[in-house]
Formats: C-alpha cells, structure tokens, sequence
C-alpha cells in the first residue's frame, strides 16, 4: 500500500485549519493551487501527501492538503481490514468485519450523519477563504481534488452558485447520489472512475454518470480505470497492483488542471 518517497511539504495553521503546503520541488513559478478534500484516511495519510507532492511537481501547483475531518480519520490500517473483507477468506472476512466494526462504523456516524451538512459549509467556507487569500496571488486559479469520501464534498463545490474553482477533479467518490448531486455543475470535472468500485463503480452506475454529465452545462469527462476504490491514493481495497492506473489518474488530474487554467 505506501507509495515510494517521504513527504516534502510543510504543515501550518491556514484558514481556522491544519494543513499540508507543497509546491513544486526545483522552485519554478506557481500556476495555480489546488486544494485536496481527502478520503476517509485524513490529511496526515502519507500516500495522500505524496499525491499532492506530485501534483506539485508536475503541473506546478501550491497543493494544500487541510484537516477537514477535524482529526477524526481512520487509521490506515482500515485499509487491510477492506482489503480482507472484500476479498479474503471467509476467516479473513469474518476478522476484518470486526475490525471494520470498530473504526468504519463510528467515523461513518460522526461524519456522515451529525456533521455532513456543516462539513459541507466548512469545505466551501475554506475555499473562499483560499480564492480571495494570498494563496491564490496574482490570481492564480484555484482547484478541488476530492478523493472517495471527499468526491461528494468537492462535488458540492462545484454546484454552488458562485463556485470557488474553476474546475474539479473527483475520483473513486463515495455517498454520491446520482443523479442528485451531479445534476447542476456549473464548473468543468473530471471523474476517475473505478470498475470495480464498491461506492460508484460498475459499468451500469458508470454508465449513468456519464449519463447525467453528458448533459450538464458545465464540460465534464469521465474516465474509467480496471481497478478498485481508492486506487488513485494507492490504497486499492482490491489489493490488486494498481501503480499504473494511479499515474494514469494523476496525469488526469493534472492536465484537467492545466486545460482550465485560462
């Protein structure tokens, strides 16, 4: 599961938020930030840090990474106890049901249920913050990666009325409602797309994404991957080697970026 390398980046308060900083490592000019909503596993995971190291590097970006969750995330250690549920032995399923019991369940009740409509303002209230702050200087344009349970909130983003971003990337979301929360984009997004996702995955539900942002006003792409949830921050659930498609998928999202600079 880790990726290669050590975060390089910097931790700081930002915006009422603790956050990770990274800009690109041989010092060229910022074109743009990009802000990460991440997964269930937090802004202190270390496969999503690298993520926004390369991010940096590669489309020379200011990524910042904030604690949306607020501290609460799960363990990365969760991610073997999926791994084994989904596809282990009926033993394997049987003990990481246990484990899943312990740290999924709580977190899913916290977030989902008594802090999902203030996660929401606290997301785009952050945002705003960035658009008009000294990390969007000169203007600099700014961005949503959402990844897994952060895709639904970086989505919001880009339904709002006034959008924040000028464009969106979301991979592997989760507790998305099609076509509910796909209905009014109003900014472009790029959809990275697991077949065998558990939370919108499957030719049919992908299907009905395309769908639904085929006929958004906003210009919108998905692109759809032969591997399993979480695969973009090398986390697949599957357990599966899935190295290629998640460089496949940060190409993606940072020609997205750059293609929307303008």
């Amino acid at each position: 599961m880790p990726s290669q390398g050590t975060p390089r980046g910097s931790t700081t308060r930002l915006h009422g938020l603790d956050s990770y900083i990274t800009e690109p490592a041989d010092g060229r000019s910022i074109e743009g930030v990009v802000v990460v909503v991440s997964d269930a596993f937090g802004w202190e995971f270390e496969n999503t840090r690298l993520l926004a190291d390369h991010y940096a590097d590669k489309g020379g970006y200011r990524v910042i990474v904030p604690d949306f969750l607020g501290g609460v995330a799960l363990p990365p250690s969760t991610v073997e106890s999926l791994r084994g549920f989904f596809g282990g032995s009926l033993l394997s399923k049987a003990w990481s049901a246990i484990w899943l019991l312990l740290s999924w369940i709580p977190f899913m009740v916290y977030h989902n249920l008594l802090r999902r409509t203030s996660l929401t303002s606290t997301v785009a209230t952050f945002f705003s913050a960035v658009s008009h702050g000294p990390e969007a200087m000169r203007g600099l344009p700014v961005f949503a990666a959402g990844f897994s349970w952060g895709g639904r909130y970086a989505l919001s983003l880009a339904s709002m009325p006034n959008p924040p971003v000028k464009a969106v990337f979301v991979a592997h979301p989760s507790h998305v409602t099609v076509p509910d929360d796909l209905a009014r984009l109003a900014v472009p997004v790029s959809f990275a797309l697991a077949k065998e996702d558990h939370a919108l995955g499957g030719d049919k539900r992908i299907a009905e994404v395309e769908r639904v942002v085929g006929k958004s006003a906003a210009k919108c792409e998905v692109k759809k991957y032969s591997a399993g949830h979480s695969f973009c921050v090398r986390a697949d659930f599957t357990g599966k080697d899935t190295s290629a498609q998640a460089d496949e998928a940060e190409d993606q999202a940072v020609e997205w970026f750059r293609s929307h600079s303008a």
